[in-house]
């Protein structure tokens, strides 16, 4: 049977008014009550041990009334029963994913049709020293360098207009940062961060703006894509996600990166390339990426490697060989 063929033959057992306030109310009494009926159950069965086989029979039936007063009050608000899993299923799949490596194959690639100058090299190497002194220290600061890349396509310099494109190998990148903090919280390391966004999810405003790899050749995706805009919006993002992280584990893995925080990021990038990517993978990026900026704080400095095709970033203590 189809869901909305189901829908349709249980509102025809309905006897209250679904077009009134009061039928509606009702409806949702009806949920909660028939939800409770199977707590019932469970309770029953963590402080009785009456099993949950012995209630089969009971389960079926609560489950069922649970599913039809959902259907109706669907149906109340004009909503199809199989538009409602078919929106379900899409939202966990995006927050879930069901499989491993072949969930990766419908992911955009954001660099794909653009010139080799204009797009991520596939991987990276990247030198952070610290500063010596207090973390609180207004002097304290964290740098990055790039010392690798593979492919690396400015040698010998590229430029468009007289303006210079790219990285030199060996130079830092950015500004030295500090955690602009009164506390010791290592967000002067929070780059490895924007590192696995690029890595993860081949996808980072802020690098391409470091590495001067904006694809100026699509002058709309330049302006909406690469732009100021969609770099403050990854650096919000940023910030946000260093004041949730104290309550989640500091996203040590994957599930740190919790509803709120999934919610929160879809509703920040809804406007951007990115919105295609699964939230999943975000959440992969954000455990990488805080695992990396744990570790440079533990270690006041090392090296990153940033490997697109694995979709990983990964902390060293010694420099690794692309």
């Amino acid at each position: 049977m189809e869901f909305d063929e189901y829908q349709t033959l249980a509102a025809k057992t309905v006897k209250m008014d679904l077009d009134q306030p009061e039928g509606r109310m009702e409806l949702v009494f009806g949920l909660m009550s028939e939800v409770g009926s199977l707590a019932q159950a469970f309770k029953l069965y963590l402080r009785d041990s009456v099993g949950l086989e012995a209630q089969r029979s009971r389960l079926v039936e609560d489950i069922g009334d649970v599913q039809w007063y959902l259907a109706m009050i669907a149906r109340s608000l004009d909503i199809g029963l199989e538009d409602v899993v078919q929106s379900n299923l899409g939202r966990i799949t995006d927050r879930y994913s069901l499989t491993s490596a072949d969930a990766l194959i419908d992911v955009a690639d954001f660099d794909a049709g653009y010139p080799p100058t204009e797009v991520f090299p596939r991987r990276m190497v990247f030198r952070i020293e610290a500063s010596d002194g207090p973390a609180n220290d207004p002097s304290a600061h964290a740098s990055f360098f790039v010392e690798a890349a593979a492919p690396y396509v400015f040698d010998p310099p590229v430029e468009t207009d007289g303006k210079p494109l790219g990285f030199r190998l060996g130079q830092s990148i950015g500004d030295p940062v500090n955690d602009n903090s009164a506390t010791d919280d290592g967000y002067r390391f929070h780059d490895a961060v924007h590192v696995a966004f690029m890595a993860v999810l081949g996808w980072s405003p802020v690098m391409r703006h470091l590495l001067r790899v904006k694809r100026k050749s699509d002058p709309l995706i330049d302006r909406t894509q690469d732009g100021a805009r969609a770099r403050d919006l990854e650096e919000a993002l940023s910030a946000v996600l260093k004041v949730f992280s104290t309550g989640r584990n500091h996203y040590a893995k994957d599930s740190d990166v919790d509803g709120e925080v999934r919610d929160l990021i879809r509703r920040v990038v809804a406007d951007l390339e990115v919105s295609k990517a699964p939230i999943w993978l975000w959440a992969s990026a954000i455990a990488q990426g805080y695992s990396a900026m744990n570790a440079l704080r533990a270690k006041g400095s090392g090296w990153l490697i940033a490997d697109l095709d694995r979709r990983s970033v990964e902390f060293r203590t010694e420099r690794p060989v692309l």
